[in-house]
């Protein structure tokens, strides 16, 4: 599947990409995004067969168009959908599951090497996002992560770093420093197996909370310039959507017309640290203040 370039280093990367696999034969070349765009770089690598949804026309440029549901919301069943009008047949649950059994030397070897104490409930927080219209503020975060150390028990808090996030990890840990917590900066082979030590997940809109979906971890989610509908994470045992409800969402874009970022940069620090501190008290007790 083609994906669509951002900025400079992206688009340098997109073609490189073309210019390693023009050379290739291929008999199938699929897009799951319908655009247009990624059918033009179907048609450059001469794949035999061209596959893709048309929700915009562009059918042309296909061997294989096939018409979309519209009754149909979510992304996951949109997909769904496609594969089975390429005859593909999906065997089980309707969405994604993750075995933790296979993750479990690692995240021993991790809770060792670590130090971190086993009988500790764990929390996960992932800060960082793709695209700022998607990342709620590092400050609201570290009074978040602040806020539940106080309220609850012995919890440890895993802060997940994904790409070029070093500066906004770097941000949370000077705010968080006399808080029980670890910073997890591994490859993304390591980085899924370790989100199944997380009792809850909060994060940003991003694979995070669909990797610990997967693993039916609870979930907080925060979303910013998309309709949470087309994309929350399925499969969580407990999900809470945040997402403030604007006139320009969704918007899809990678940045902000009002320069504003109003939709996740709106999202109250009170409204998170409630969903959150009420997921955990699912299956933890709450810290007496008294």
């Amino acid at each position: 599947m083609a994906t669509r370039p951002v900025g400079i280093i992206g688009f340098i990367r997109f073609f490189i990409s073309v210019k390693k696999n023009i050379k290739k034969k291929y008999d199938f070349a699929i897009d799951f995004r319908g655009d247009l765009r990624n059918f033009l770089v179907l048609n450059i690598i001469k794949a035999n067969h061209k596959i893709s949804q048309i929700f915009f026309g562009g059918e042309y440029l296909l061997t294989f168009a096939i018409k979309p549901n519209n009754d149909l919301i979510h992304f996951h069943e949109e997909s769904l959908y496609f594969l089975e009008k390429m005859g593909c047949e999906y065997i089980g649950d309707n969405y994604p599951r993750l075995d933790r059994e296979v993750a479990v030397e690692l995240c021993s070897n991790f809770l060792l090497e670590n130090k971190i104490d086993p009988s500790k409930t764990i929390i996960g927080v992932h800060p960082g996002a793709s695209q700022d219209v998607k990342k709620w503020d590092e400050d609201k975060y570290i009074l978040l992560i602040k806020y539940l150390d106080h309220r609850f028990k012995g919890l440890h808090f895993l802060i997940f770093q994904g790409p070029s996030e070093e500066e906004t990890i770097e941000k949370i840990e000077k705010g968080i420093f006399d808080i029980d917590y670890t910073i997890v900066n591994r490859p993304l082979s390591e980085y899924v197996k370790l989100i199944s030590l997380c009792e809850a997940l909060v994060c940003n809109d991003s694979g995070a909370g669909h990797i610990a979906a997967a693993y039916a971890i609870p979930l907080v989610v925060i979303f910013g310039n998309v309709n949470p509908d087309f994309v929350y994470p399925k499969g969580s045992v407990d999900l809470r959507i945040i997402s403030n409800n604007l006139d320009c969402k969704p918007c899809f874009s990678s940045t902000c017309r009002f320069k504003t970022n109003e939709c996740i940069k709106g999202v109250a620090f009170k409204v998170v640290a409630e969903k959150a501190a009420d997921v955990i008290s699912n299956f933890y007790f709450v810290k007496d203040d008294k």
